[in-house]
């Protein structure tokens, strides 16, 4: 062989020996795994705190390589343990580019691994980090890149010293890459599984990027097996980790963080936020929606920050638990079970959605709130709450502060817990569980009972009170027991100023038993006033027992008694006895009393109320809207006393009716059709009313109604606007036309007093028609009234006014009186005594006939004050007064003005006047005055003139007086002013008669009728006085001394004094009266003044003649009889002296004088008084001598 051709072959077959003994070495030798591991020794050791070790290496080696048996210790002193063992490693690669110093693999796939990472107890992750500066090469690690990295089958174990944690079937796929700007790792899919937490992980996606001590993090998506997240962000200095990440979830389920964390979290969240920090502090910001232990979350926005497994919420806004919150919070993780704050402002939270099963409410206001678990079962909550308007459970507020505590199941509510409702408080304490026992104390002050107006069974009531209520037992069926009292407090029509109820119910909401108490006092009810209202009601189930119920007033005492049994529907309602007792009459049921309370109606079967004197029938429904459809039956019922509810008017009559009431409380309906026998109204005797009544639409219709008597008839028919609602109204009359037709026609009309109430009777034949039309309170009349010989007699007056002609018209709102006529006569009986006969024989009585005219005008404009303008003159009018002794005959002149009460304004001259009343003691002026109310006396102003022939006869004094005065009456008072001057007279004192010489009456005290008098009265004494050889004064038997006295001071206190030239003192007076002599002696013998004044009011002779003088001058009719004794040794009648004076005629005065023995002459004497002014006397006194005289008296 050619040499040239050798050198190739032996060339080629060194190469191919080469290649042979290098392959013999790789496959049949460790030394490859020798080299390597020594590489990785001064490689990675020099530099990290790691040992990696490989066991075999095979393959093809030019383009790919199988590594086993691969171990990865963590060798930092003190903290060695295994990281990684890998039993099996491909590497598929191109041999071009590792001979090109190109450390780039196709693939690297990795079987069954198993990798562990340590923490320390100070929580630091034991990972393979750079050692220092100084031993690490300047090269640093070599560039590569993998294009495919898998990894399959593999674990993961986290190694702490509280145990390890392992994640199983550990599966990835990635690329990765390292260049001079860091390491990229690019996750295409992976999945584990953690056994232990009862974990899975579905896929993990994303791409990592290093750069010198940072982790980037881009798109790195996480679905688990009920969770998927989405992270980006970074984390820096890998020692000590600092990281920022935005995260995304959709949803996460937090029950897998609770399996792999321990903090036991609920629910499913979409959380979309921030995190910054690193594992022992970060914070962020978020926003969640989804379920938080099933409560829910809805846009809630919030930052937080963790730290010492405490998780701050600065701020907190959004939906939880389906009601607004806004505030911050935190929760403590590091306390067993969780502990949690919140304070902030809460918008109608219900508690059912916080607390399940508890019981439903609507809050809203602030709130500052700590709780413990969030488990139903370890849940507490302790609340301090400051509320506006919202609702717990069933009941309203408008307001609550307090403290409570809410657990799962039970709220204690602290003392001190109020909640408010408008006007109401309400202070709670005690404990709530849901589904257990009840032991709660409430004390409720309502400030205005209107708040609950439509809110409770009860639609109209006002008024306050307080209420003390206990509450305790089961929750499902709790006892209540308390006290309400009241001191204004209004149900419907009801009213009581003083209330007071106590009750007591045991299992409230199932079988109740249990009894109420109820008391009201001085109230009223439907305008009805009472004294007290006193029930006691016993319960027990679906029975309740009305054990006693009382309603008494001052008129009346209604008492019933019966059962409710409310197990049926209708609920039957039985009344044992209603008895009722309306001044002392009586009305009673004899059967009991059926009614039935449905859902929708009450129905009353038949209720009958009895009384001595008539019956009342009453059937029918009324609903709850007040609707109701009634029969009413009247049986001959007595109307006086029952008409005194309605009105102050007296109405008399015996009542029988059947009617039909339908409608509602606010617009009744009715039919009616009675009558009224033995009518009376005011005590005017009307006769029989037969009516037939329609009211609907606010109508009230006439239909007929008919007065029947004797005495005449009255037909009224047409419509009056009224509203006959039940409840109170502002107005009752309508400012609507009416359309009455009126017609009256008799010989007695008494309705004339409904008008003028000084009329007691007008009698004579009547005619009158009227049309009403206008307003009720504001009619207008169109008609007219006659009547012809009538009688009219007044109150006050015992004369009445006979041959009355009245013509009147009504016109608009006015009654026009065109002509009033009448005569007044009056007569003194003379029968029924011989010497008032005997002297009428020959001094006859002339009959006094007056007469009157009048016209006018009564406006009705306003019903209740029509307003007068009434005009009459009188000339010769005998005035009898009806209440006192007083008589007199006056010519008048009379204007009534005004409105009720009228004024009645008079010029009276008077001609003739008796008055014979006692002076009253107190000066009063009861004798006067008729027995009427003050409302009903019209006001006087009375000027009264007289000139002479005016007497006062009684037992103090005989006399005549001249004057004027004003007689003036306001308001039920009569007052007198003016000055009265004595003419003649005499004045009687101890029972002797004094002469009045002079005298006059001033009225000046406008309190009462108590003139002040100032009178000059003297008397003649028996005999003359002499002086004993003893010094006592005795009279003579032939002496004419004379007494004077001074008497002054008023009608009830008059003062007695001697004339101021009285040579006698009064106690000289007294005696000389008494007995005419001396009692010093009989003083000295220890009698005292008190006898001596019994004495003297005892002497028989005085007090005879002056009794005799008042039987003669009533019984003869004269104005004047006296007796004069005459005085001797003893008394003689046959001496005394009688002196007679009569006026015959008003200005004529005659006297006539003579001794009844006819022993000395007789004197005659007559006065002709002109006028105030001028009088003329003349006399023939007894020695047959006549006098002339002329007394003038001019004032000025």
């Amino acid at each position: 062989m050619k040499k040239r051709h050798k050198i190739p072959l032996i060339l080629i077959s060194f190469l191919a020996l080469a290649c042979l003994i290098f392959w013999v070495i790789l496959t049949q030798t460790k030394f490859l795994e020798s080299q390597v591991n020594r590489s990785l020794r001064v490689f990675l050791e020099t530099r990290y705190p790691i040992r990696v070790t490989v066991g075999d290496i095979s393959g093809s080696f030019w383009k790919n390589a199988v590594i086993k048996d691969i171990t990865v210790d963590f060798t930092q002193e003190g903290e060695e343990y295994r990281m990684a063992t890998i039993p099996h490693l491909r590497v598929d690669y191109r041999i071009s580019n590792l001979w090109r110093k190109k450390w780039i693999l196709d693939s690297l796939r990795i079987d069954r691994p198993q990798f562990a990472i340590k923490r320390t107890k100070e929580g630091q992750l034991l990972i393979p980090l750079p050692k220092g500066e100084g031993v690490i090469s300047k090269t640093g690690l070599f560039n590569f890149k993998v294009g495919n990295f898998k990894i399959e089958k593999g674990s993961l174990k986290y190694l702490t010293d509280e145990g390890r944690t392992v994640l199983d079937s550990l599966n990835f796929e990635l690329s990765l890459s390292k260049d001079g700007e860091g390491t990229k790792i690019e996750v295409l899919q992976g999945r584990f599984i953690c056994p232990q937490k009862e974990f899975l992980m579905r896929n993990l996606e994303g791409s990592f990027a290093t750069k010198k001590d940072t982790l980037f993090i881009h798109g790195l998506k996480i679905q688990t097996g009920n969770s998927k997240v989405e992270i980006s962000g970074d984390i820096r200095d890998i020692k000590n980790p600092q990281f920022s990440f935005s995260v995304k979830t959709d949803p996460i389920n937090l029950e897998e963080i609770r399996k792999l964390t321990g903090v036991k979290l609920e629910g499913r969240l979409e959380v979309e936020g921030t995190c910054i920090g690193d594992f022992k502090r970060f914070e962020g910001k978020a926003t969640l929606d989804g379920k938080f232990f099933e409560r829910e979350f809805d846009r809630v926005k919030l930052s937080y920050i963790y730290q010492n497994k405490r998780l701050l919420f600065p701020s907190l806004s959004g939906k939880i638990f389906d009601s607004p919150l806004n505030g911050k919070g935190e929760i403590d993780f590091g306390k067993r079970p969780e502990e949690y704050r919140f304070a902030g402002k809460i918008t109608n939270l219900d508690l059912d959605n916080v607390v399940f099963n508890s019981f439903p409410t609507d809050l809203t206001g602030d709130v500052s709130m700590t709780g413990n678990s969030f488990s139903e079962k370890d849940l507490i909550m302790s609340m301090e709450v400051n509320l506006v308007t919202g609702r717990l459970d069933q009941y309203s507020f408008t307001a609550v502060k307090g403290s409570l505590t809410v657990t799962s199941s039970a709220i204690a509510f602290h003392k001190g817990f109020q909640m408010d409702y408008k006007n109401t408080q309400v202070i709670l304490k005690g404990d709530l569980q849901y589904e257990g026992e009840v032991d709660m104390d409430a004390d409720v002050n309502f400030g205005d009972l209107r708040d609950f107006e439509n809110q409770i069974f009860i639609k109209q009531m006002a008024g306050r009170g307080k209420a003390n209520l206990i509450v305790s037992g089961a929750t499902s069926d709790f006892d209540v027991q308390g006290r309400f009292t009241s001191d204004s407090c209004f149900i419907y029509q009801f009213f009581s100023p003083e209330v007071k109820t106590e009750f007591e119910v045991v299992n409230f909401l199932s079988r109740r038993i249990g009894t109420f108490d109820l008391s009201f006092f001085d109230g009223f009810a439907w305008g009805i006033s009472y004294d007290s209202l006193v029930s006691k009601i016993e319960i027990d189930g679906d029975f309740a027992r009305i054990d006693s119920s009382l309603f008494a007033n001052q008129y009346m005492n209604l008492a019933f008694w019966g059962d409710l049994d409310f197990s049926q529907t209708p609920q039957s309602l039985r009344l044992d006895k209603i008895v009722i007792d309306y001044r002392g009459n009586c009305l009673e049921s004899f059967s009991p009393v059926q009614i039935s309370i449905d859902t929708q109606e009450v129905r009353i079967r038949r209720a009958v109320l009895s009384s001595e004197e008539g019956k009342i029938e009453v059937s029918g429904l009324i609903d709850y809207e007040e609707r109701m459809n009634l029969s009413l039956n009247f049986s001959d019922v007595d109307m006086a006393s029952w008409f005194n509810l309605l009105t102050e008017k007296k109405i008399e009559g015996r009542l029988s009716l059947q009617g039909k009431v339908s409608g509602n409380f606010i617009q009744p309906q009715f039919e009616l059709n009675g009558k009224i026998v033995d009518l009376k109204f005011e005590g005017m005797n009307l006769g029989e009313l037969k009516t037939i009544l329609s009211y609907e639409d606010k109508g009230l219709e006439f239909k007929q109604f008919d007065i029947t008597s004797p005495e005449g008839t009255y037909t009224l028919n047409g419509v009056i606007p009224i509203d006959l609602s039940f409840s109170s109204v502002e107005k009752r009359f309508l400012e609507k036309p009416q359309n009455l037709s009126f017609k009256a026609r008799g010989k007695r009309l008494d309705l004339v007093r409904l008008l003028i109430p000084e009329i007691e009777y007008l009698k004579g034949p009547f005619e009158g028609d009227l049309k009403i039309s206008g307003d009720f309170l504001r009619p207008q009349f169109d008609g007219k009234l006659n009547l012809k010989d009538g009688t009219l007699k007044f109150v006050q007056l015992s004369d009445p006014v006979n041959e009355l002609v009245v013509e009147m018209r009504m016109e608009n709102a006015n009654f026009f009186l065109d002509n009033v006529s009448g005569i007044m006569e009056h007569e003194e009986k003379q029968g029924g005594n011989f010497l008032k006969d005997l002297w009428g024989f020959f001094s006859p009585k002339r009959k006094i006939r007056g007469e009157i005219n009048g016209f006018g005008r009564i406006s009705i404009e306003d019903v209740d004050q029509p307003d007068y303008e009434l005009y009459f003159v009188g000339q010769d009018i005998p005035i009898n007064y009806e209440y006192a002794d007083l008589s007199a005959v006056a010519d008048v002149n009379v204007e009534i003005t005004g409105k009720v009460p009228p004024l009645v304004s008079a010029e009276i001259l008077l001609s003739q006047l008796y008055y014979r009343e006692p002076f009253a003691s107190s000066g009063a002026s009861a004798s006067l005055t008729p027995n009427s109310g003050e409302e009903n006396l019209w006001d006087w102003n009375l000027d009264v003139s007289a000139v002479n022939n005016c007497w006062v006869i009684n037992d103090d004094v005989n006399l005549e007086f001249k004057g004027d005065v004003l007689v003036v009456r306001e308001n039920g008072e009569l007052r007198i002013l003016g000055n009265l001057v004595t003419i003649r007279g005499k004045y009687f004192l101890y029972g002797t008669k004094f002469k009045i010489d002079e005298g006059s009456f001033l009225f000046d005290n406008i309190e009462k009728i108590d003139p002040k008098i100032d009178f000059l009265v003297s008397t003649n004494l028996r005999g003359g006085t002499s002086t004993s050889s003893k010094g006592l004064g005795i009279l003579s038997t032939e002496s004419t001394d004379q007494i004077e006295l001074s008497i002054k001071g008023t009608i009830s206190a008059p003062e007695v004094e001697p004339a101021s030239d009285s040579p006698y003192s009064k106690e000289d007076i007294v005696e000389l009266l008494t007995f005419q002599q001396g009692f010093a002696a009989v003083d000295t013998e220890g009698v005292g003044t008190l006898f001596q004044e019994r004495v003297v009011k005892s002497l028989g002779g005085a007090y005879g003649s002056r009794f005799l003088e008042n039987i003669a001058g009533r019984s003869l009719g004269v104005e004047t009889f006296e007796i004069v004794p005459a005085w001797s040794e003893k008394f003689t009648l046959l001496d005394a002296e009688i002196t007679v004076g009569k006026y015959i005629s008003d200005k004529i005065y005659l006297r006539y004088t003579r001794r009844l023995s006819q022993s000395s002459g007789q004197e005659t004497g007559v006065e002709y008084r002109l006028n105030k002014h001028l009088l003329l006397e003349g006399r023939k006194d007894k020695f047959g001598l006549f006098h002339l005289g002329l007394n003038l008296n001019w004032e000025y």
